[in-house]
């Protein structure tokens, strides 16, 4: 089953990257990214063989790959997602059970850049600590728990927040946890920081004290093994294999579960929410035309759709980390905190350019009832105008009022609603060329194509790049107003029309565009459903 499964992954990379020359390039970015952290990684462990001590050696290599291992949770979570290529629901029609298809789906999932990538880095382990026969034993020990146990603490945090997502009692719950993760994790960063100081001594000490914590947590006792055999530890080394061991143990316990629970019940099959009545309060409030029935079939699916709330989620993380971090900072900055709506507004474009691969192959509806283009990209726009301008709005005063600065409101709600504008057009346009993929329906919604994460940050990049380019005027306009007093209303004079005329031509330009590719699109955003 393992070879079968490995086989099938490489067959469907191969045939993926035939028939698209942006998941090759894709894939090519994505290797020398990773050929280039393993090249400074390897020239890393090479230094600290030759010149550091088991105390420094101890302290760089715990943390460090305590920090991979926490890196592959909230990656997997809240940036790109987990590999998705072989989903469990393509198994569920046939005679096999998550017993057999664990151990293949491991591999399989570890042959991706991120896996390659990991586990080369990781018996680079091996290197630093070759100066001694037993720590060096120990590394090799280390290495594929270690490995195993990133993969297996991804798989397991997605899973269970997707299992909470696709049921409708805990879904606010489960944003609300992503939010405060996120939050959560920067603040513990900041504040290790904060403490240390700039001292080199302090530094080496907080070092050793937080490898010390670090290899007692489990994302750190197999790091840690080699460490503590090294120092002469041998019966901490020995729990610290004991209880590596049985983590694995449990999180492949739980990836089971999870497993053979997508098997037998789609996540879709609890997300339903029962009938729609029409003439309920959203249809009213976007009426009857074609633009409007798209609008109120998107906002109920923003909703209803696991998936969906996956991407609400990463709208409010980034803003919050920022406001929490300078509050934890000794001099917090009252101009970041003012700012800080416009990573909203950012991140909002790799939003819309994915709303159409979100459709899968019910998107063939507004092609066979014949719905042109630019009623398409209204309609969508307008569902989440309705949804992020209320968002923007809260956002934009709670971090005015929390500064304290009001005589920045103009100026920061130009910059966070004129950006947006540009943002929204720039991907309504760009996303029919490039639709991107989504998790299937029923799938992880934490997910990603067999094209890997590599597709969505380049799509992120180019709508973000031009977005920046086309919206400076409205930047440079609110820059200025903090120092200029009257410019805020040039900003946002500015923001309101370069903005509405870039969501004109974005509607424009892509309805067109749409009309003339509705195959090509209809191919790409149902290319992981067949």
């Amino acid at each position: 089953m393992v070879a079968v499964l490995v086989r099938l992954k490489l067959t469907l990379l191969k045939n993926a990257l035939l028939r698209s020359v942006l998941k090759v390039v894709g894939l090519v970015l994505g290797a020398l990214y990773g050929l280039g952290v393993i090249a400074v990684s390897y020239a890393g462990f090479v230094a600290l063989r030759a010149y550091g001590s088991v105390e420094l050696i101890s302290g760089v290599t715990v943390l460090a790959f305590s920090a991979v291992t926490l890196g592959w949770v909230v990656f997997s979570v809240l940036v790109s997602g987990i590999d998705e290529t072989l989903s469990p629901a393509k198994f569920a029609l046939l005679p096999v059970s998550a017993r057999r298809l664990q151990p293949g789906l491991l591999v399989a999932g570890l042959l991706g850049i991120p896996g390659i990538a990991t586990t080369v880095v990781a018996l680079g382990l091996v290197v630093a600590w070759s100066g001694s026969v037993a720590p060096a034993v120990a590394a090799l020990l280390a290495v594929p728990l270690g490995v195993v146990t990133c993969f297996l603490l991804s798989r397991l945090a997605t899973d269970a927040l997707a299992e909470m997502l696709s049921t409708r009692r805990f879904r606010d719950l489960a944003v609300v946890a992503l939010a405060l993760s996120g939050v959560g994790i920067a603040v513990g960063v900041n504040v290790v920081a904060q403490g240390v100081g700039t001292d080199p001594a302090a530094w080496g000490a907080s070092l050793e004290r937080g490898a010390e914590i670090a290899g007692w947590t489990p994302l750190g006792w197999a790091w840690a093994v080699p460490a503590s055999v090294a120092q002469g530890q041998w019966l901490a080394a020995a729990a610290r294999l004991l209880l590596a061991v049985a983590l694995v143990v449990a999180c492949w316990a739980g990836w089971r579960h999870f497993l053979q629970r997508r098997l037998t019940s789609p996540l879709e099959g609890r997300s339903g929410s029962g009938k729609v009545r029409p003439g309920g309060a959203v249809d009213r409030l976007f009426g009857t035309s074609p633009k409007g029935a798209v609008a109120a079939r998107s906002v109920r699916y923003w909703r209803r759709d696991p998936r969906h709330l996956a991407n609400l989620a990463s709208l409010v993380v980034l803003p919050a980390m920022v406001v929490v971090l300078q509050f934890v900072q000794p001099d917090p900055q009252d101009l970041v905190i003012v700012l800080a709506p416009l990573t909203i507004s950012l991140i909002l474009g790799t939003v819309v350019a994915f709303e159409l691969a979100y459709d899968g192959s019910a998107l063939a509806l507004h092609v066979h009832t014949g719905l042109r283009g630019r009623d398409d990209r209204a309609g969508r726009l307008l569902a989440v105008a309705a949804l992020v301008v209320p968002l923007l709005t809260v956002v934009v005063l709670a971090c005015v009022a929390v500064a304290g600065r009001w005589d920045l409101l103009v100026a920061s709600l130009a910059m966070t609603f004129g950006t947006a504008l540009v943002v929204s057009g720039v991907a309504s346009w760009i996303s029919v060329f490039w639709p991107g993929h989504a998790p299937p329906p029923g799938g992880n919604p934490f997910g990603k194509g067999s094209s890997g994460g590599v597709e969505g940050m380049l799509s992120f990049l180019l709508v973000t790049g031009v977005s920046v380019v086309v919206s400076a005027p409205v930047l440079a306009a609110g820059i200025a107003s903090l120092f200029v007093d009257g410019l805020e209303w040039l900003a946002l004079a500015l923001g309101l029309g370069i903005g509405g005329a870039v969501v004109a031509g974005g509607v424009l330009l892509g309805g067109r565009s749409l009309d003339r590719r509705w195959p090509e699109v209809m191919r790409s955003v149902t290319a992981l459903e067949t």
